[in-house]
């Protein structure tokens, strides 16, 4: 019988990451509704995400910082000194 083999806080703190910078763009950019599978999703990713991050002394800015990079620049970069900056 095959073992799962569970992931690595590393991958674990991406996974969860890539999913609630989804959630977060659906609510705040497109202004939409989670279901309540969603909502209990999100609350435990959200909580394991702050336990990982926490155990790799990430600030709570750190992880704020993390979750909401790259949710409000929509569109294409402009010529600007902040886009190109953004780009390196």
């Amino acid at each position: 019988m095959p073992t799962i083999q569970p992931k690595n806080p590393e991958e674990l703190l991406s996974d969860n990451l890539l999913a609630l910078k989804s959630y977060a763009e659906r609510i705040i950019v497109r202004g939409d509704d989670l279901t309540e599978d969603e909502e209990i999703d999100k609350e435990f990713r959200f909580r394991e995400f702050a336990e990982i991050g926490d155990s790799f002394n990430l600030s709570e800015r750190d992880m704020v910082t993390m979750m909401f990079e790259g949710i409000f620049h929509q569109g294409p970069r402009c010529d600007c000194a902040e886009c190109r900056a953004g780009d390196l």
